[in-house]
């Protein structure tokens, strides 16, 4: 739910956090769907705090973080990455440039680009 201080309860940790439009447009109905149409547990997918990729191939720090990180497990490692998801608010159309470097440096065997392309979902 927004509360009256522009923040929104994440759908996956519990976690308060910031309201922008890309969270309330994109990111929340995305992990929505995600469990509730896709039947993935809340438990294999990580939003908050952001899961971070490596910046090239060598580094041994991550430093790209994502919107939604999906493994195929509870264990979340670079190992265990199935998909990544980018989302974006409905006026911006960017963001597959983006997805493509992050599949690049990532084990992730699926990208998914997301645009809320109706605000009609209510958080």
């Amino acid at each position: 739910m927004v509360n009256k201080r522009s923040k929104v309860t994440d759908y996956i940790s519990g976690k308060e956090i910031t309201a922008g439009p890309e969270e309330i447009e994109a990111v929340q109905p995305l992990l929505k769907q995600l469990v509730n149409d896709y039947n993935y547990p809340k438990n294999h997918i990580v939003a908050h705090p952001q899961w971070k990729v490596k910046s090239r191939p060598s580094d041994r720090t991550k430093q790209y973080p994502v919107d939604i990180a999906i493994f195929t497990g509870s264990k979340h490692t670079d190992d265990n990455l199935y998909a990544i998801a980018e989302c974006k608010r409905r006026t911006r159309k960017d963001g597959l440039a983006q997805l493509k470097i992050y599949l690049s440096l990532s084990n992730a065997k699926l990208g998914i680009i997301f645009h809320c392309a109706v605000n009609a979902l209510k958080i």
